[in-house]
């Protein structure tokens, strides 16, 4: 009787409160609002439409609009699909996130929406007209399928088979968490595996086959490095000369500081590093001698070693371990574990200090010096709260690929975390276009791990116990 009775009444007040619906909708009225406060924006009533799975008209033609002419701004191609800001003319430097549409929308979130639009359609790739094109243009810019075919795949392929991390941007608020910062970088530069592809097919075979030398480190073996001349120091010094003064002030207050240390063992060290390319060697040591200067100070005009970090907190971490041994290609090895990094308590520029005198070491062998290095990143319980820094990852990227005088040759990440399909566009972007071309991930137990590791020269007396290799990260890289 109590179920019949609740059908009842339902049944008698729907007409009532479709009426109300029906009255509600009519008396609202769009309303054009200049906000100046949340409470301000409160008061006005503005209607709520739902497009449905085609979307708004209006962000429709503006996601075509800028699809049609990448170099517009947002803002332009908002205007050009429709959407109309009253009083985006009468004051300047307005903010937008108090600049209101006609639909009572600010511009703010409509940019938002527009970059999420395009973002997606980028994603998807070859549903759009302009990557189309772009397919067209890249088949035709590949050789021939056999080719392509050889080259080993993409490092999406593994990533794509990874479960998604679902509810993690949503609840993360933080600056060094906020990857995606439109004041750093836009959504056009993120490297998505359309794009890798892309890239793929417009590299020459030339370099083609030097990212497979360094993946699988296919050159000879010599035990002495090549000798630099005292003609090509000479040439080095006359490049250092012509680099104007206010360029390299820390490079000559180290060589009145230090001049034990800017020697010509140094200068060799980067002119090996620029495969004697005597221009190119002189303006990566003036830059390294910048950044040596700002992130140790006085202490850059001493030799660099762990005594050099007085932070007992990045000391006990170690996040970063130099392995005794070498792999099959005489390269040296970093292994590196971010699930020993704490940002919440360690200071990234301590970080990268440790990270400095690390490869300085490695860097006495001048074997390594010419024939480079590789990352072994371990992903194994690397929390995305606790692990991840925008800024850490920009300043270690830009010192392997801006300021030190290192030849990394390949990239390896063991048990990548779920997390990391998230940050991956934005890391290739960071990376630079050599580093994610010489990018692998191998998953699945260790003996899966050691094989596939096996295939790019790095046998398993190099690799720790972690993964079922035999060296001690205990005794790697001691004080």
């Amino acid at each position: 009787c109590g179920a019949w009775w609740c059908v009842i009444c339902r049944a008698r007040d729907q007409p009532e409160q479709e009426d109300k619906k029906t009255q509600r909708k009519q008396n609202s009225i769009p309303i054009i609002v200049m906000a100046d406060s949340l409470a301000d924006k409160k008061q006005h009533v503005v209607p709520f439409r739902s497009f449905g799975r085609t979307g708004n008209p209006k962000m429709n033609r503006a996601v075509e609009a800028r699809e049609t002419d990448p170099e517009i701004s947002l803002l332009d191609a908002l205007l050009a699909g429709g959407f109309v800001f009253p009083e985006i003319d009468t004051k300047e430097n307005l903010n937008p996130k108090k600049l209101y549409d006609t639909d009572g929308v600010s511009l703010y979130q409509r940019k938002n929406q527009l970059m999420r639009r395009l973002r997606t359609l980028k994603q998807r790739g070859p549903n759009t007209a302009s990557s189309k094109i772009q397919g067209e243009k890249a088949e035709e810019s590949c050789p021939s399928p056999e080719i392509c075919q050889s080259y080993p795949p993409s490092t999406m392929n593994d990533i794509n088979e990874m479960p998604p991390s679902k509810g993690i941007l949503n609840n993360v608020e933080t600056e060094r968490f906020d990857v995606y910062a439109l004041d750093e970088i836009s959504f056009d530069k993120m490297i998505y595996p359309q794009d890798e592809k892309r890239e793929h097919f417009s590299l020459s075979e030339r370099e083609k086959a030097e990212i497979a030398s360094d993946l699988f480190g296919k050159t000879e073996i010599s035990n002495a490095c090549l000798p630099a001349s005292a003609s090509e120091i000479l040439d080095f010094d006359e490049a250092l000369n012509e680099v104007d003064m206010s360029k390299k002030r820390a490079l000559a207050q180290a060589q009145i500081e230090c001049p034990s240390i800017v020697c010509d063992e140094q200068k060799k060290m980067f002119l090996r590093w620029a495969d004697f390319d005597v221009k190119q060697a002189a303006d990566r040591f003036v830059l390294y001698w910048n950044m040596r200067q700002h992130l140790f100070a006085l202490n850059a005009f001493l030799r660099l070693t762990l005594d050099q970090i007085s932070d007992e907190v990045t000391l006990q971490a170690r996040s970063f371990r130099l392995l005794p041994q070498k792999d099959n290609n005489g390269r040296a090895i970093i292994w590196v574990d971010p699930s020993r990094l704490d940002f919440t308590i360690h200071k990234r520029e301590s970080e990268i200090k440790y990270l400095w005198c690390i490869i300085h070491k490695m860097l006495e062998d001048e074997i390594v010096q010419e024939k480079g290095f590789i990352f072994l990143v371990y992903g194994k319980n690397v929390h995305i709260l606790k692990n991840f820094d925008r800024g850490y990852h920009k300043m270690l990227w830009g010192s392997i690929n801006e300021w030190l005088p290192v030849k990394l040759k390949a990239l390896h990440f063991i048990r990548a975390p779920p997390f990391v399909s998230l940050v991956l566009p934005i890391m290739k972007y960071l990376w630079g276009h050599k580093v994610r071309h010489r990018t692998r991930f191998h998953n699945g137990e260790n003996e899966e791990i050691l094989e596939s590791l096996l295939t790019y020269g790095i046998p398993q007396d190099t690799l720790p116990r972690e993964i079922g290799g035999h060296a001690d990260l205990k005794r790697c890289t001691p004080r």
